[in-house]
Formats: structure tokens, C-alpha cells, sequence
């Protein structure tokens, strides 16, 4: 399905079933914009995130009540401005130097390894190879992978949690999108009336204990169902 079709289909389906993420919606990025973002972090973007800033620069940071706005991914974290993923990539870049420093390197940064060709997601607390796109409150979680273990695919959606687990959302963007939709029309996924948070009726409220709910684990793995 073309980029634009997803798109469209994506907010139709937002507006439908979750109005509190549709209207968080910013208009599109400038091209200067995403040409700087690239340039302050050394990353050219995929085509499908360049298409997403396009289309949307990412998701308003608070409401009117002042929460959060509106999710985007797992947990109903927010999508970024174009602005603050450079902000967010030197942030986490910055971090890693200081745990690497507190020798915490073997632990959240373990060595490359024969075990890792069996991973679609490099198992590290952070790669400069990371783009952040997503974040919960201030803490980035969501990003497009351009540096994946050999069963994963360039360009492909991930989530950190807080604890490091580096975790695979879905293939690429379009991928998630396309799921988001889907799950939405045939009733998977429902929002929350009060917090507007997507209930997953087949694992329950989303939470960091559920990531591979999605069909696609860090193993590059396609199952996807209930668990026992």
C-alpha cells in the first residue's frame, strides 16, 4: 500500500476511534527542518519517516489539561516534533557516555557476539544508530533502528524501556501504521474514553511486560498470541 493511502487510512481511523490522538496531530515538517534534524545527528532518515514528517510533524507535547496529548505507540507515547529528536538523540548519546563511564558498559552495552545473529534488535541500552520518534513524558523509547542485528531490517520500528530491553514494535513505520489501523477497524484496539489510552482487547491494557503482543519479537520471530 502506498505511503500516502496508509496515511490516510491512519487518520481516518484516529478520528474515528481515538479524536485525542487525531487532533494532536501537528501539521507537516519543512524539509529544512528534517535536512538540519539529519545533519545535527550524522542520519539520513528512511524514506517512510521522511514521508511520516511530511505528513505530520509528530504529536503536540501537552493538551489543554496539560497532560500528554495524544500516543502514537505502545503505552499511548507521544510521536516527536522534528525538533526535539536531535535534542533526544544527544541526550541518549550523553547517557550512554555516563553509564559506559559508571561501568555499566558490559551489562547495557555487551559486546557484538555470535548470539546476536539471532537477534532482530541490537541488544544495548542505545546505538547512534538510533533515530528517537517517540517518547514517554520526556524519556525517548520509541525509534526507527538503522543499525539492526542481522534478522532485523533497516528501518525498522523499536522500543527501549527504561530497564534497556530493546525490544522490535514492527518491520518498519509503515508496518506499525498499517497494524495500528487495522487493529483499530476490526476492534483489537479500543481508546480509553477518559485517558485516551489503546486497550488492547486480546492482551489487555498495554504495558512494558507485553511487547511482543505485536507479532514481531526482538528474535524477528512472527508470532502472535495470547499468552497462557
Amino acid at each position: 500500500m502506498l505511503t500516502i493511502n496508509l496515511w490516510e487510512r491512519l487518520e481516518g481511523v484516529l478520528q474515528k476511534f481515538s479524536p485525542r490522538d487525531y487532533e494532536a496531530l501537528l501539521p507537516p515538517a519543512s524539509e529544512e527542518a528534517i535536512a538540519q534534524c539529519e545533519k545535527e545527528i550524522g542520519l539520513k532518515f528512511p524514506e517512510q519517516l521522511r514521508s511520516a514528517y511530511r505528513r505530520h510533524n509528530g504529536m503536540h507535547r501537552l493538551g489543554p489539561d496539560g497532560a500528554t496529548s495524544g500516543g502514537f505507540f505502545d503505552g499511548g507515547d507521544r510521536w516527536y516534533a522534528i525538533e526535539e529528536v536531535a535534542p533526544a538523540w544527544r541526550m541518549m548519546s550523553e547517557l550512554a557516555a555516563d553509564l559506559k563511564a559508571d561501568g555499566e558498559e558490559e551489562i547495557l552495552f555487551p559486546a557484538p557476539a555470535k548470539w546476536w545473529d539471532e537477534l532482530a534488535v541490537r541488544p544495548e541500552r542505545w546505538c547512534k544508530g538510533w533515530i528517537p520518534v517517540g517518547a514517554a513524558q520526556s524519556n525517548p523509547e520509541q525509534f526507527i533502528d538503522l543499525a539492526p542485528c542481522l534478522r532485523g531490517t533497516s528501518g525498522q520500528l523499536i522500543q527501549v524501556s527504561i530497564e534497556g530491553d530493546a525490544l522490535l514494535l514492527a518491520p518498519s513505520l509503515n508496518e506499525w501504521i498499517e497494524f495500528v489501523s487495522k487493529s483499530f477497524e476490526t476492534g483489537r484496539f479500543t481508546a480509553d474514553p477518559q485517558s485516551g489510552m489503546w486497550i488492547d482487547t486480546l492482551w489487555g491494557p498495554h504495558n512494558r511486560k507485553s511487547f511482543s503482543f505485536y507479532g514481531w519479537r526482538s528474535s524477528g520471530a512472527t508470532a502472535d498470541a495470547a499468552p497462557g
